[in-house]
């Protein structure tokens, strides 16, 4: 497979090195941030002149959905089957048009942000800074310092053997915990289950719909002990849309009416799998591969 985007190791790697050390004369006057703002405002001019409607990403990667999907985005981790054609946004020149079958992290960092905000079965066009793409390099015949344009369908993800293995194991977990407890939920075919405790009368929100919720965490493991509480809206910076939240909450959230309030059932998949959340001093509240208890409010959805 010709892939060009599939470069990223090499190309983010010798990027970092070249802005530290220099390589040659593609790197002898070059600011990093001005050429980002540079980028990202032709951007954000060509789509705003044209009336495209398009999703600001605080990355600086704007997305423009054609077709909205209706499964869970892909994770880290996930394997993708991608249609594409890439091209550079200053000439129109088509340079690669493909299908693309690996990890979602073998791939450019502008495609990582990108897919892991676009439901499986969207169809999108994602305009890429090269700060997200090859930055300050030459690869094949994309010039230094060039925007890229991709037109990309998701087909499909694929989960690893490891992460089905847990899935399976978690779920049971969580179905065993609500039997226990004698819970009435509604048991999502996501693997997320939740309790309606009560019901609002507002708008439900869809993936992209900016939100302003409130929510407690805890274990499965230690239901005793609320880990934190949190409010979150939209700030610059973040857009505190349903597809920006782990996924067993985007799952919940599109079930919700302004005003519920849900207990929601997570397995670690669907949060934050087999990493450890840690706090501000460092010190790990949520182990690897945690299941999690969500208390949840939807306080708007605009």
């Amino acid at each position: 497979m010709n892939m060009v985007v599939r470069s990223i190791l090499s190309a983010v790697a010798i990027f970092s090195a070249c802005l530290l050390a220099g390589c040659g004369k593609d790197n002898d006057v070059f600011d990093e941030a001005i050429q980002f703002e540079k980028e990202v405002a032709a951007i954000d001019d060509y789509l705003e002149t044209n009336t495209i409607p398009h999703i600001k990403d605080p990355s600086g990667v704007r997305i423009v959905v054609k077709t909205l999907g209706t499964k869970l985005p892909a994770q880290a981790g996930s394997q993708i089957n991608i249609n594409y054609k890439g091209t550079i946004f200053a000439t129109g020149e088509v340079f690669e048009e493909s299908t693309a079958t690996g990890f979602v992290e073998d791939y450019i960092r502008g495609w990582q942000i990108g897919i892991r905000k676009l439901p499986v079965g969207s169809e999108a066009t994602l305009y890429i800074p090269s700060f997200h793409a090859y930055g300050n390099n030459t690869v094949k015949t994309i010039k230094p310092n060039s925007t890229l344009i991709f037109d990309i369908k998701i087909n499909s993800t694929t989960q690893t053997t490891v992460y089905n293995n847990r899935f399976t194991s978690d779920t049971t977990a969580l179905n065993t915990y609500i039997g226990n407890k004698q819970l009435d939920v509604v048991k999502d075919p996501t693997g997320v289950r939740y309790q309606k405790l009560v019901q609002g009368s507002g708008n439900t929100p869809s993936w992209f719909t900016p939100v302003k919720i409130k929510y407690s965490i805890m274990l499965l493991s230690n239901d005793q002990k609320v880990i934190g509480t949190y409010e979150r809206e939209p700030v610059e910076g973040f857009n505190s849309l349903v597809i920006d939240y782990i996924q067993g909450l985007q799952v919940a959230l599109q079930h919700m009416k302004v005003g519920s309030k849900y207990r929601v059932f997570i397995p670690s998949g669907l949060a934050f799998g087999p990493e450890n959340g840690i706090d501000s001093s460092g010190v790990i509240i949520i182990p690897g591969n945690s299941n999690l208890i969500v208390d949840l409010e939807l306080i708007e959805a605009n």
